[in-house]
């Protein structure tokens, strides 16, 4: 069965090809719920900076997330998943261990380590 293999590469390996699939999408999902959306630069260039680990499945998804849960007629990269929201040159919210306790609040340290003054 196997007579002709394609080889096709990885979507990060096609970052010029992010635009038209995500319009494509756009297209699909739109219809769909009745109503046209597009995608704002910013959102563009931070699907671009993405490494897509999960390929166009994985953006597939993430717009039609963003169409479902977005408000407006324009896509902005806050209606993108968590993990595409912070752009590279983006600092993520800074993590502190302490003890046991974890905290993505960026205090220093735990309530309790606070009191013994680490």
């Amino acid at each position: 069965m196997n007579v002709v293999q394609i080889k096709i590469p990885r979507l990060r390996e096609r970052k010029p090809d992010i635009p038209i699939l995500v319009n494509s999408f756009l297209e699909k999902f739109s219809e769909a719920n009745g109503r046209m959306r597009t995608i704002s630069e910013d959102a563009i260039a931070r699907m671009k900076a993405y490494d897509w680990p999960g390929n166009v499945r994985e953006l597939e998804n993430a717009i039609e997330r963003a169409i479902a849960l977005g408000s407006g007629p324009i896509l902005h990269a806050g209606d993108l998943p968590t993990n595409l929201q912070y752009g590279t040159g983006d600092r993520l919210p800074r993590m502190t261990n302490c003890c046991r306790w974890t905290s993505w609040s960026g205090a220093r340290s735990c309530a309790r380590c606070a009191k013994r003054g680490r």
